[in-house]
């Protein structure tokens, strides 16, 4: 919540970008998420339904529990499956790759354990930015952390400060849009310059890759850094060599997954198993992975033969070469270590099955592991791998013009040995080498080299180490000038195995990596197990000088030599020379040791002196006292190297005692990391479930505040009672009804005295409480004051009856007045009633509203006829045009109107009357028309 906040709070309004949030959440939770970023961000917060069209300037979220992905900007929402592992992030991002391409910007923010850290990687392959909040800002570091150490990411920020720096990397994006032949013909120098920079700096040549993919990736980077020219660009790169290292790392593109393309591997996997079936001889697989980036698609592969190796009950040894240009990557390889993201690719049985679980990921188990060989090479200019069974290299050749695509794939048909399987990705194919190639899989793009093909040396790629043996290039005819430019690797080859004396290389332990020459004079086989330690395998006179040598040479960088050694070998003693070098450079052997050895034959040993006369010639002469010494500490060093070699067995024991014993506890601990896992990401959907839960209660407790402000302000004493009558709640006037104080909440209402004049409350009480009516009553209290009494249920959201609650309202003053009013009405009655002459009272519709006695008796007419009529009705000529004319007159008028009238009764005519009109003007009513009728004298 944290970071989101932070994030949403600085977004640009019109920064013209959607923003999708994937959270995790638990299915069927409720949540306040997007009430909550509302209040922080300037665009409009909503979640998102299924098959919604993306709009610039919104932020969208998904229900809790459910799976957000996009396709053709259009949002795809799904419920997340029981048995699904739960990261949505991960696949949300693999989508927003797929879709958007270069478009996609992935954000990693606080978060634990790796969720998003292969979608980053698909969103940085496909050409898009990635950023990660910088762990140190972050609460749980975990997944920001994880997604940086994948390399992929551009950008390590704070949330505040992101929103600002989308905004300008969006504004530098495209700004050299138009057709991609023109902007590479047009700029066709400076990318030269840029390439050229990057050979230089990188040791590796791009010019072969395709243009318009390099200028993107270029471009890109330029956005990053806010450079509108390539020329710019070019002297910000000569400037800054690491970025160099990022531009080599953009350009490489190193993406992969496990088993891509599944039903590409299905296919692969029947062809496999038809090579295992026809193999006949035992010599091992032999398979290579070119580009193999951080390893998943090597250890597919390896998955993939054991399994079949497994089902066909052979056991071939199997070598798997995986390369690639990038050191780092392939170190990261070597590790065989992946997030936990690769449960959406790895199906459960393999996880278990092939993969340890670690913390936060997965580590490849030790058999598949050993089945791999990684190695830093380049497949342009370095040599290839031969008689393979298998070359996969899947989505490298597109990315390859025509011409080089042709010299890799020449380099290819003479990798494979006949019958040999050729791997490639979806997009590529192998035009122009049909007659070397058989299409096995035409969807799966899975090919086999025909047998009895030769191919010409010519179309082979060469480059200053073409890889290509000796033997392959006596058997061809070159022309003259290729036969010329062979001459100096055959001369070299005969220099070195004539000149160069013999040499091994070992690394720090002694185990030996390569030997050069005849070295059986200085080394000799171990007796019983074999061994490849050169400690061990060292001749007398050499045994002991050889590890103070090394141990010598790993602490300095000048070579170490000891001269005028003398070694035992069957032939008699051989004096020699040992020079140990330790190797820094190429990067592959680099922390291993050079030995040389070298025999002195221009040395040689001092001989003793002659005897003395008088000594017979057959009398042994005693050694000197030097020799004597030199003797015994040889014995005794030697008595030392045989208890230090009888140590190391006990330790060895020891050693797989504690394998073992750590095997059981890796067990445990697998199991407790499931259960951390689980407790993890319950604590997660906690955390996010608190967070709303504070804001709700914060929101709460303004409404309480409010509603009890209210309370207060209105006067009206309130209490709430439970179901059995005890006081829940009350507000302060209630303290002047019942005496109440703080502490009485709890107490049943029975127990209190009122200072009201009545008795039944509680059964009223009880009443509502049985029959859901609600009930009102007036009721004056012992000080004559009056109150208006409702009791009334209690509801709670859900239509549930939870209790009542009692108001008393202040009515004293409206029934004092209308007390007040009663009796003027009853005075004003009197007064009428006493008036001798006929009254006769109407509204402002002409309706009788009262007359007294004298005005019924004079015209015959009875209350009930009369009241509420309209005086054109009533009984007799009162409809008479003229009357009315002049009663209207009257009321719209201000003056007092005087006429005769004459209106016949029910029973006959009555005597000329005067009329008398009078206009009533009330402040609170409507105008009354007051008639009164005397006798024409």
């Amino acid at each position: 919540m944290e970071a989101l906040e932070q994030f949403v709070s600085h977004i640009i309004p019109d920064a013209n970008m959607a923003y999708l949030v994937v959270t995790h959440q638990a299915a069927g939770a409720p949540t306040l998420l997007p009430e909550l970023l509302q209040r922080r961000s300037p665009v409009p917060v909503v979640t998102v339904e299924d098959g919604a069209h993306l709009t610039p300037n919104f932020i969208y979220l998904p229900p809790p529990g459910f799976c957000l992905t996009v396709t053709d900007e259009r949002t795809c929402v799904t419920p997340l499956g029981a048995g699904d592992r739960h990261l949505p992030i991960d696949l949300f991002f693999r989508s927003l790759a797929k879709n958007e391409g270069e478009n996609a910007v992935g954000i990693v923010l606080s978060g634990t354990g790796s969720d998003g850290t292969l979608g980053v990687q698909e969103i940085k392959g496909a050409g898009g930015l990635v950023m990660a909040q910088d762990p140190d800002t972050a609460r749980y570091g975990g997944m920001p952390r994880s997604a940086i150490d994948s390399q992929s990411v551009d950008y390590i920020l704070a949330p505040e400060k992101m929103p600002e720096q989308l905004a300008r990397y969006a504004s530098g994006r495209f700004v050299h849009a138009g057709p991609p032949s023109d902007v590479v013909s047009s700029r066709g120098d400076e990318l030269a310059r840029v390439l050229h920079h990057l050979r230089s700096r990188t040791r590796n040549d791009f010019s072969g890759y395709k243009k318009t993919t390099v200028l993107r990736r270029i471009e890109r980077r330029m956005a990053i850094h806010g450079l509108g020219r390539l020329s710019d660009y070019g002297s910000f790169l000569e400037k800054n060599p690491l970025e160099s290292d990022a531009l080599f790392k953009e350009l490489l593109i190193s993406v992969t997954s496990f088993f891509r393309d599944p039903e590409a591997f299905v296919a692969l996997e029947e062809e496999l198993r038809s090579v295992v079936d026809k193999k006949q001889d035992e010599r091992p697989l032999r398979m290579w992975i070119p580009a193999c980036a951080n390893g998943a698609e090597a250890y597919s592969i390896a998955i993939l033969i054991s399994e079949v190796l497994h089902a066909s009950g052979k056991n071939f040894g199997v070598q798997i070469f995986a390369t690639d240009v990038d050191p780092e990557v392939i170190e990261t390889a070597r590790v065989g270590r992946f997030p936990e993201g690769i449960a959406a690719d790895v199906s459960r049985e393999r996880l278990a099955r092939f993969f340890v679980r670690e913390d936060s990921g997965y580590r490849i188990s030790k058999d598949i592991r050993g089945l791999l060989i990684f190695a830093v090479q380049n497949v342009i200019k370095d040599p290839p791998f031969t008689r393979l069974d298998l070359l996969s290299c899947r989505n490298l050749l597109i990315y390859f013009e025509p011409d080089l695509q042709r010299r890799v794939l020449a380099l290819f048909s003479y990798s494979i040995r006949p019958d040999g399987l050729l791997f490639l990705g979806s997009a590529e194919g192998i035009s122009g080498f049909e007659e070397r190639f058989a299409e096995l899989d035409k969807k799966a793009k899975i090919y086999r080299i025909k047998s009895g093909v030769s191919l010409p040396l010519y179309e082979l790629p060469l480059s200053t180490s073409s890889g290509i043996p000796a033997e392959r290039a006596e058997a061809a005819t070159p022309s003259p000038q290729r036969a010329a430019g062979s001459i100096a690797p055959l001369a070299e080859r005969v220099l070195l195995a004539d000149h160069v004396p013999p040499t091994a290389i070992i690394d720090e332990a002694g185990e030996l990596i390569y030997l050069h020459g005849r070295t059986g004079p200085f080394l000799e086989p171990v007796p019983g197990e074999p061994s490849n330690n050169v400690f061990q395998m060292a001749r007398d006179g050499l045994r002991l000088e050889l590890p103070i040598a090394v141990r010598q040479a790993s602490t300095q960088l000048d070579p170490v030599v000891r001269q005028h050694l003398v070694v035992s070998s069957e032939g008699g003693a051989m004096p020699m020379r040992l020079s140990v070098r330790r190797l820094t450079h190429p990067e592959a052997l680099r922390g291993t040791f050079a030995l040389t050895f070298e025999a002195e034959s221009e040395w040689e040993p001092r001989q003793p002196k002659k005897a003395g006369k008088g000594r017979g010639k057959n009398r042994k002469e005693p050694k000197g006292g030097l020799e004597l010494e030199l003797q015994r500490t040889r014995e005794t060093l030697q008595g030392t190297i045989e208890e230090l070699e009888t140590s190391n067995e006990e330790l060895k024991s020891t050693n797989e005692e504690l394998q073992s014993t750590n095997e059981e506890l890796q067990s445990a601990n697998e199991e407790l990391e499931t259960s951390r896992e689980e407790l993890q990401s319950l604590n997660e959907e906690l955390q996010t479930v608190n967070a709303e839960f504070e804001e709700r209660n914060r929101e709460l407790a303004h409404v309480a505040d409010d509603m009890q402000n209210l309370l207060n302000s209105t006067e009206i004493a309130t209490v709430f009672l439970n179901q059995d009558l005890t006081v829940k709640r009350f507000t302060s006037p209630a303290k002047k009804v019942f005496g109440l104080i703080d502490s009485d909440v709890g107490r049943p209402l029975a127990h209190f005295a009122t200072n009201l004049r009545f008795d039944g409350m509680l059964e009223d009480a009880e009443e509502v409480l049985r029959t859901l009516v609600f009930r009102e009553r007036e009721i004056q209290t012992k000080s004559d004051e009056w109150r208006l009494m409702r009791i009334m249920p209690y509801r709670t959201h859900d239509n549930l009856i939870d209790g009542l609650v009692m108001t008393f309202v202040d009515v004293d003053r409206v029934k004092r007045a209308e007390e007040a009013a009663q009796r003027a009405r009853h005075h004003a009655e009197a007064i009428v009633e006493a008036v001798p002459g006929a009254l006769l009272v109407l509204d402002e519709r002409l309706c009788v509203v009262s007359a007294n006695t004298a005005f019924y008796r004079l015209f015959r007419i009875t209350p009930e006829r009369a009241l509420g009529i309209d005086v054109e009705q009533l009984d007799g000529s009162w409809d008479d045009p003229t009357l009315i004319g002049k009663l209207r007159a009257a009321l719209e008028g201000n003056v007092v109107s005087s006429f005769e009238v004459s209106i016949e009764t029910p029973d006959g005519a009555t005597p000329p009357l005067r009329c008398t009109a009078r206009r009533i003007v009330s402040h609170t009513a409507p105008p009354l028309l007051l008639l009164t009728f005397d006798r024409v004298e």
